[in-house]
C-alpha cells in the first residue's frame, strides 16, 4: 500500500477519474456519486478506505432495504462500491478489496399487469374507429406488432427491403445483431397494403421525391422513432380508457402468450421472439390456467374416462 485514502477523498478523486481519464458522461459519473454518497454516510467521513471491513459493507444492505430502494437500485449501489474499491486496488491504496465478497441482491419479480383479449381488440380496432392521428398508419402497426410478436424497435426499423416475397415475412435484426424472419397475418398485411396507399400520397403531397426506404413514417414523411410510437399507442389506449399500463411491448407479452396457449412449442415461440434463453421467454408468457387445468386432467391417467 503506498497512501492511505480517506473515504470523502477516495470518493472524490475517483469520479474525477472516472469523468476525465475514463470518459465516462455526466449523468454516468452523477449515478456513480448518489450512489457513493450512500457509501459515505454508512462507511463515515473519517475512516480511510484500507479500514473498511467486509461487515461495514455488508451493513448497508438490510438498511438500504428496510429505506424501501429496489433490489435495482440496492445492486447498482453495490456496483459503485465494488468498482470503487477496485479503483482503490489498482492504484495500491488498499491491500484487500473486502467489496469482492459482497453479493447481489434478488432481483424483485415486477408485476406484469396483463393486456385482456378484449384490451387488445380494442386498441387493434381503435384507429377505424376514433379517426385520429392517422388511422391506417395506426392501425397497421398495431396489427404487425401484435401479429409478429417483434420489438418496437425492429419494427420501426423495417424498410421495404426486409420484406421476403411479398408482406407476410420479413428478415429483421433484432438485439446482438442476431436475424430472424417474422411473420404477419392476414389482417397484418391488409392493414399494412392499405397504409402503403396513404403512405405513397403522402409522400407526393409532402413532394419527397427521395423515400425514406423505412416502412413506417410520422406525418411529416420522416420515419417514425419508437417515442413516437409509444406517444401514438398513448393516445389510443387513453381513447378506449385502459388505465393501466399498456406500453408497444405489451404486444409482444400478448403474442407470447397467445402463442403459447394455442400450443405452439415454447422454443419455437423463443426462435419467433429472437430469445437467446427459453428462460426469457417464459416470463413473456402468460398461461391460460384453466387451459393448464383441462390439459392436465386430460392428461392425467385418473383424469380420464375408463
Amino acid at each position: 500500500m503506498t497512501e492511505r485514502k480517506l473515504v470523502p477523498d477516495a470518493v472524490d478523486e475517483f469520479l474525477l477519474y472516472l469523468e476525465t481519464i475514463k470518459g465516462f458522461s455526466p449523468n454516468t459519473v452523477v449515478s456513480y456519486k448518489n450512489d457513493l454518497e450512500k457509501f459515505k454516510f454508512f462507511s463515515g467521513t473519517q475512516k480511510f478506505m484500507d479500514e473498511i471491513t467486509y461487515n461495514d459493507l455488508r451493513y448497508a444492505i438490510p438498511c438500504l432495504t428496510e429505506q424501501g430502494s429496489s433490489s435495482a437500485t440496492i445492486n447498482r449501489y453495490i456496483s459503485a462500491v465494488r468498482t470503487l474499491f477496485a479503483y482503490c486496488r489498482k492504484f495500491d491504496y488498499i491491500d484487500n478489496n473486502p467489496s469482492l465478497r459482497l453479493k447481489t441482491v434478488k432481483a424483485d419479480k415486477p408485476y406484469h399487469q396483463i393486456v385482456t383479449d378484449q384490451e387488445m381488440y380494442k386498441v387493434c380496432t381503435s384507429p377505424e374507429q376514433r379517426k385520429m392521428l392517422w388511422p391506417a398508419r395506426d392501425k397497421a402497426i398495431f396489427e404487425m406488432l401484435y401479429s409478429s410478436g417483434c420489438r418496437v424497435s425492429e419494427l420501426c426499423s423495417l424498410k421495404f427491403s426486409s420484406f421476403v416475397n411479398g408482406y407476410k415475412k420479413a428478415r429483421i435484426i433484432g438485439k446482438g445483431s442476431k436475424e430472424r424472419f417474422v411473420f404477419f397475418e392476414e389482417d397484418a398485411v391488409n392493414a399494412l397494403t392499405v397504409y402503403l396507399d396513404e403512405r405513397k400520397k403522402l409522400l407526393q403531397e409532402k413532394e419527397i421525391t427521395e423515400d425514406p426506404k423505412f416502412l413506417f413514417l410520422n406525418q411529416s414523411g420522416t420515419p417514425l422513432t419508437t417515442g413516437g410510437l409509444t406517444w401514438i399507442l398513448s393516445r389510443y389506449t387513453s381513447a378506449e380508457g385502459i388505465n393501466h399500463h399498456f406500453s408497444p411491448h405489451d404486444f409482444r407479452h400478448a403474442f407470447a402468450t397467445a402463442m403459447v396457449n394455442e400450443g405452439l412449442d415454447i422454443r419455437k415461440v423463443q426462435a419467433l421472439l429472437g430469445h437467446s434463453s427459453v428462460s426469457t421467454t417464459q416470463r413473456y408468457t402468460h398461461v391460460n390456467q384453466k387451459k393448464v387445468f383441462s390439459d392436465y386432467h386430460k392428461a392425467h391417467p385418473h383424469g380420464k374416462d375408463v
